[in-house]
């Protein structure tokens, strides 16, 4: 109720000046007309029907675009809508453009629902009329208040063989058990249209798994009954493992935080830093800069940069008697400045970060295919711990061991894998079951036990491979039984009966059916050389040029290829805990914090040249 007070008083101020009468009684004058009214009275009648409110004057074309485009810009840059309404926008707009009518805060606000109801229905359009079949991904949102939001986003690759990746909804929910979850994607779905849906691409939790149940139950058209449904995110994955290092190497990267810290709070500091680096003879002209402690790629940064300073750091304490003081003096930290020791630990952690960041990188991506490299990846995570695991020094032998453990239980079992991911690697035709079985031979032989002979990795690395083969094969059957069509030329049962060679007929229907397509297109495909390996190589033009040669597993490609490896997009790949949505964000009904955070990733993602969200400042001379 006192929410709806405010609402009217702040429309009664943007639109009408106050006035007191001789009773007593508050009225309201119209900017616009100067007529009149009771504050109780239908103040936004008359302001919806004023003829001298510029928002209520026939837009033309021209300041339609103009509008349109103040929206995209509202949402792109996420600009608060009180922007329209300050003195310098307002005193730019008059200057570049003196004849455009600038929209109030809640036009404005109503100009991007309205885009977004607009663009919502054609997408809606695209899944109704296709009957697309998508895969979905599922990431969690927080609020500053503790609420809890669900983003939704829908990949598929489209008849002309091009990757879509759309967040389709984002939405509160009352919790983040796993039941209010899966209820809410299938609602969301229900009002999309969307009937077919391959995968979902989860973390890894019991909620997740709580949710995935749900949706095995509820969704239609899944293959072999939802066995293929669960997903696991990648970018999870990652994120586990470094919060396990940075748990690991907590003091060090404290210490060395606070020692960039002091630096970007004393200019005295920053001017003797400045000389100690010169004494040191450094050339470093890296930028200098605090990181951001949620998202883990800027630690990176941080710690990598800060390390080529080591050696001005160990004159600068020596220099700057506050610097010292600063840091022993800091809740943060425990004993005083970044040791030597502190220091190789940064160096080699900030490679391990950006090892991982370059994989969060690229399996994260939506403007390409990655589902096809998700073996090779798990490949090189393993390779990468294990040797790490040959590390010398305890703490980061200790810390690997533990990340290879976090590994094995998250994808150590092929069989607890979702084998749509293995389907994958087997649809790209440079690598198809060879890459497999070469892989896990690897894994096998560098894991096994000190007598175990060749002989017995073989066996078990041949009984996977075949597994995966068989589960690909029945998943073929089903497509194949799916999109099966009755051959035109083939004569109905109907003129079989009228026929006095009925049995002959029946040869010569059989001659032209042919033994089973499906035998013969997998064994085909399989059967056929690998091609060679390049680097340009694209997989969806590859399956495009060879749909009519493949049929039915050109169709499972087109489903399999659009699998998401990651929850999140590139840009959100590192956060290691959930995102938290502003304050100012959340205040807003849920219908405007959907449009808004839904729309942003539309025209972002339909940009040719999309902004990065965080510029790169390293070539920024840092003297």
């Amino acid at each position: 109720m006192e929410s709806q007070k405010k609402r009217k008083a702040k429309s009664i101020c943007e639109y009408f000046e106050r006035l007191d009468d001789t009773e007593g009684k508050i009225k309201a004058k119209c900017s616009h007309c100067s007529q009149a009214c009771d504050e109780d009275g239908n103040v936004k009648q008359h302001s919806d029907g004023c003829k001298l409110n510029p928002n209520n004057l026939p837009i033309d074309s021209e300041n339609r675009r103009r509008r349109k485009a103040l929206v995209k810009m509202i949402i792109l840059d996420q600009f608060p809508f009180l922007t329209v309404q300050s003195v310098e926008f307002k005193a730019l707009t008059e200057s570049l453009c003196p004849d455009f009518s600038i929209p109030s805060q809640l036009t404005v606000a109503k100009d991007c629902c309205e885009y977004f109801l607009e663009k919502k229905k054609k997408l809606r359009k695209l899944f109704t009329e296709n009957k697309q079949r998508v895969c979905l991904a599922v990431s969690m949102w927080t609020s500053e208040e503790g609420l809890d939001y669900m983003c939704l986003s829908a990949q598929f690759i489209d008849d002309d063989w091009v990757l879509h990746n759309k967040i389709i909804n984002f939405k509160p929910v009352p919790s983040d058990e796993g039941d209010e979850i899966g209820m809410t994607i299938i609602k969301c779905l229900e009002v999309w249209g969307i009937e077919n849906v391959l995968t979902i691409t989860m973390d890894n939790s019991s909620a997740s798994d709580v949710a995935v149940s749900y949706l095995k139950r509820r969704l239609p058209n899944l293959f072999s009954g939802g066995k293929y449904l669960h997903v696991r995110c990648m970018t999870h994955f990652i994120n586990l493992v470094v919060k396990e290092g940075f748990r690991s190497l907590n003091d060090t990267i404290e210490r060395i935080r606070s020692a960039v810290r002091y630096l970007t709070i004393s200019p005295e500091g920053l001017d003797k830093f400045k000389s100690c680096v010169a004494e040191k003879g450094l050339e470093s002209k890296t930028f200098f800069r605090l990181d951001w402690p949620d998202r883990w790629n800027t630690t990176s940064d941080m710690l990598k940069r800060a390390s080529e300073f080591e050696k001005a750091f160990e004159l600068f304490e020596t220099k700057d008697p506050d610097f010292k003081d600063y840091l022993e003096n800091d809740d943060y930290i425990e004993n005083d400045v970044p040791s030597r020791t502190d220091w190789t630990y940064a160096r080699k952690f900030a490679s391990l970060l950006e090892f991982f960041k370059r994989k969060a990188t690229d399996i994260s991506s939506t403007t390409y295919v990655v589902a096809n490299q998700f073996f090779s990846e798990v490949m090189n995570f393993d390779a990468h711990l294990y040797k790490m695991s040959n590390e010398q020094e305890p703490r980061f032998k200790l810390m690997a061991n533990t990340m290879s453990q976090m590994f094995d239980e998250y994808w150590g079992d092929q069989k607890k894998s979702c084998m749509m991911l293995y389907f994958a690697v087997i649809l790209d035709p440079r690598m198809k079951l060879e890459i497999i079985k070469f892989g896990l031979t690897k894994m096998c032989n560098l894991k096994k036990a000190p007598n175990t002979e060749h002989e017995v990795v073989d066996k078990m690395v041949e009984d996977t491979v075949k597994d995966i083969a068989d589960e690909f094969g029945l998943l073929f059957n089903e497509y194949e039984l799916l999109y099966k069509t009755t051959n035109s030329d083939i004569p109905s049962n109907e003129n079989f009966s009228q026929s006095d060679n009925s049995f002959f007929d029946d040869f010569l229907m059989s001659c032209r059916v042919g033994p089973s397509d499906t035998t013969t297109e997998l064994q085909k495909y399989l059967n056929s050389a690998t091609i060679p390996y390049n680097q340009e190589f694209d997989v969806l033009q590859w399956w495009k040029l060879n749909a009519s040669r493949y049929p039915t597993l050109s169709k499972m490609a087109k489903d399999i290829l659009a699998i998401p490896l990651s929850t999140v997009a590139t840009e959100s790949a590192f956060y290691t805990d959930k995102q938290v949505l502003s304050s100012d964000r959340s205040a807003l009904p849920p219908l405007l914090i959907e449009a808004l955070f839904v729309t942003h990733d539309w025209i972002r993602t339909s940009r040719k040249d999309v902004i990065k969200e965080e510029e790169d400042l390293s070539d920024v001379e840092f003297f």
